[in-house]
């Protein structure tokens, strides 16, 4: 990693936030992609990566855009954000509440920041907040209808959310259910397929 790190034009900064080491345990493995995912994500280039399900007994393929290598256990792992706007697929439970989870902490610090810099709105909304609001809605929606992929039901099924009161529980209920096993007509089971 240090000859990576003396090789690049890259600032120590810039590096040291896309990628991250963690000294758990101690296994040597050969990193014989390191080099080209690297310099991928330094390069900010896309990358596609052809792999194997274990549960399908398949092999695809997948293109991603690198945001973090993340160095756990002697092993190289990818973040990647390459579901931002897909209406397609399934999404895991965890990924689903951890996107609620930031954005509920966010809409509250962006109100705070409204209040502060003098952009209240009616209804507590106000120029910062609408923004992000909106800026966050076609994703938070593509996931959710991922989301309810991923227990088997269309997407369709998020209208139900206009019923008042009962359609909030039912989306509830639907949102905190275990992944379907196995394959579905939506794809894979996430937890069966790689991140990366």
């Amino acid at each position: 990693l240090k000859l990576l790190l003396d090789s690049t034009d890259h600032s120590a900064e810039e590096v040291e936030r896309r990628i991250r080491i963690l000294h758990v345990a101690n296994r040597n493995l050969p990193s014989e992609n390191f080099e080209i995912v690297a310099k991928a994500l330094l390069s900010r280039k896309r990358l596609a990566i052809r792999y194997f399900g274990r549960a399908s007994g398949t092999e695809s393929e997948r293109t991603v855009s690198p945001q973090r290598l993340v160095h756990y256990r002697d092993n190289w792992y990818l973040d990647a954000w390459k579901n931002y706007v897909t209406f397609t697929g399934r999404a895991r439970r965890q990924a689903y509440w951890m996107f609620a989870l930031f954005n509920t902490i966010a809409i509250v610090l962006v109100s705070v920041a409204d209040s502060v810099l003098g952009y209240p709105g009616p209804y507590g909304f106000g120029l910062l907040s609408t923004i992000y609001s909106l800026a966050v809605f076609v994703p938070g929606l593509a996931l959710a209808v991922r989301r309810l992929h991923d227990t088997g039901r269309s997407g369709w099924w998020m209208f139900i959310g206009l019923v008042p009161l009962i359609g909030f529980i039912v989306l509830l209920v639907f949102f905190v259910t275990d992944s379907q096993p196995g394959s579905n007509p939506y794809g894979p089971n996430p937890k069966d397929t790689p991140a990366a």
